[in-house]
């Protein structure tokens, strides 16, 4: 009797309704090894100013804060070039509901950025 109340505590265990904490690195899907996550750059306001390469839209249409729940985070790598992800905590889907990234690329003493990538994630 008491294996199978020991079963069935863990069955129900495993149906918590608290999501697992997950990492900024976790959410934007973004390797560790390559990238470290930094604090805001100095820069941010002119790097959102720049036009994204596909669509010619300034980054900073791509990355408005919709709800409380969304964070921004910066990642750079050893070349030095920065990666913006925007991402929902609350997301339980893909690690979130919705993550958007881009990278700067710099090019002498100028940045260039990337393509905007939308990663949207259901069930």
């Amino acid at each position: 009797m008491q294996v199978r109340v020991l079963l069935a505590y863990l069955i129900l265990a495993g149906c918590g309704t608290t999501p697992a904490s997950v990492d900024p690195y976790q959410q934007c899907q973004v390797s560790s090894r390559e990238w470290q996550q930094v604090e805001e750059p100095s820069t941010r306001e002119s790097l959102l100013s720049l036009s994204e390469q596909v669509s010619g839209e300034p980054v900073r249409k791509y990355f408005a804060l919709n709800s409380d729940s969304q964070r921004e985070v910066w990642f750079e790598d050893s070349d030095r070039h920065l990666q913006l992800c925007l991402y929902d905590v609350l997301g339980r889907s893909c690690y979130g509901a919705e993550i958007v990234k881009v990278t700067f690329t710099r090019i002498g003493t100028s940045w260039v950025a990337g393509p905007v990538m939308r990663t949207i994630c259901s069930d």
